[in-house]
Order: C-alpha cells, then sequence, then structure tokens
C-alpha cells in the first residue's frame, strides 16, 4: 500500500510540475506589439499611401482604433476601412476586428517628396492581452517610408 501510494504521488508530481512549469513560461510567449502586428508601409503611384499589417496567429487588430495623420490632421478614418469580422470583446463589447492581415490606402492630393506620417492602431492576443494603442511615425523620403524608430518594422 505504501508503495503505491508513493508511486501514484510521484506520477502526480510528473504530471503537475511541467504544467505547472508551462503555466510560469506563459509570459514569454506573449508577442511584442511589433512581433504581433508586423507594419509594413510603402507609396503606391504618385499619391497613394498603403499601411499592411501581417498579424500574428491568434491576434486581431480593432477596427475602430485605426489612424492614419499628418502631425496636425487626420487622413484616414474609420468610415473609410475595409469589412472586418464582427466580434465580442471583453474591453469594448462589439467590435469588429481585422485577423491575419488588414490592408489601408490613403489617398493625397499632393504629395511632397518629403513626409512624416503617423499610424496609429491597438489590438488583442486573443483571450490573453489586450495592447495599448501604438502610433508608429514614418518619414517619407525619395519614395520610401523609414521608420522614425529603427526599432519599427517596415
Amino acid at each position: 500500500m505504501r508503495i503505491s501510494v508513493s508511486l501514484s504521488l510521484g506520477l502526480l508530481l510528473c504530471l503537475v510540475i511541467p504544467y505547472s512549469h508551462a503555466q510560469l513560461n506563459k509570459k514569454e510567449d506573449i508577442l511584442s506589439v511589433d512581433e504581433a502586428f508586423k507594419l509594413n508601409m510603402k507609396l503606391d503611384h504618385e499619391s497613394i499611401i498603403r499601411a499592411e499589417w501581417n498579424i500574428e496567429e491568434g491576434h486581431y487588430l480593432y477596427q475602430h482604433a485605426f489612424e492614419v495623420f499628418l502631425e496636425d490632421s487626420i487622413l484616414y478614418q474609420q468610415k473609410q476601412l475595409p469589412k472586418g469580422i464582427t466580434k465580442s470583446d471583453v474591453e469594448f463589447g462589439e467590435v469588429v476586428v481585422y485577423y491575419d492581415s488588414i490592408e489601408l490606402e490613403v489617398e493625397l492630393e499632393k504629395m511632397p517628396s518629403d513626409l512624416r506620417i503617423g499610424v496609429k492602431y491597438q489590438g488583442c492576443a486573443e483571450g490573453r492581452l489586450c495592447y495599448p494603442p501604438t502610433v508608429k511615425w514614418f518619414t517619407l523620403r525619395n519614395r520610401v517610408f523609414y521608420p522614425d524608430d529603427p526599432d519599427s518594422s517596415n
């Protein structure tokens, strides 16, 4: 009897310890904003700015959080956004979100040769956490966008 209790306790510990260790290491699985939502900026044609996000599996971006703006004016607002997926969200209730990828286009009447543009967005890791709103700044030089923060994706 003593051997079976010890054996049962030993087997139980073999099952519980790896599970507990996996739970403690879950924080390591949390991606940074830049890893979860890879943003790429492009200039198409003469006057179209394209913002493209590749969204990691298990993550989504909120439709209501997108803004593309110059330092003093908003260029892109919710009414111009592509169709997304409706979701019941703990933070905001009924919302529209994007999984996998999203592409936004902004057309300017006249494209200056140098331009500084901001992009705002917010998203979540499904069922785990929501990232705070994020703003990335890019500078357009010679028809190429460069992130103002060297750690940003482009």
